[in-house]
């Protein structure tokens, strides 16, 4: 892409809260119990699902549960069956999950808005 596009890209926030609707919005996923602020980049734009950590926690993974050979440990959990809020999260990473709703997520099968150029880039 070009360099003006790429900044442009770059200076994109990694999550968008959205207090009138108690929301947030990333484009992976967030874990149980870390805000958004202190998780890393990679996490919030690649995970997919979670893995239980020895201290009773959760580790990101970019790998899907649809994907995971049964007998590989340790198990992959999709990262919203952990999620309990308070925000509802709105992401749109893992498509090939389909459509998802819940209590504290959505996630639409496809966003795929018409592309608009921004009238200028710094």
């Amino acid at each position: 892409p070009s360099q003006p596009l790429w900044r442009y890209v770059c200076d994109m926030p990694l999550y968008l809260r959205v207090p009138e609707y108690e929301a947030v919005v990333v484009h992976a996923g967030l874990l149980p119990d870390v805000l958004p602020e202190h998780m890393t980049p990679h996490d919030i734009t690649m995970m997919r699902s979670v893995t239980p950590s020895a201290d009773g926690g959760f580790t990101a993974s970019p790998l899907s549960p649809l994907t995971q050979p049964p007998s590989q440990p340790p198990p992959l959990l999709p990262w919203t069956d952990v999620w309990l809020g308070p925000e509802t999260v709105i992401y749109g990473h893992d498509a090939a999950r389909g459509l998802q709703l819940g209590p504290t997520y959505v996630a639409p099968t496809s966003v795929a808005p018409t592309p608009v150029a921004p009238t200028s880039i710094p």
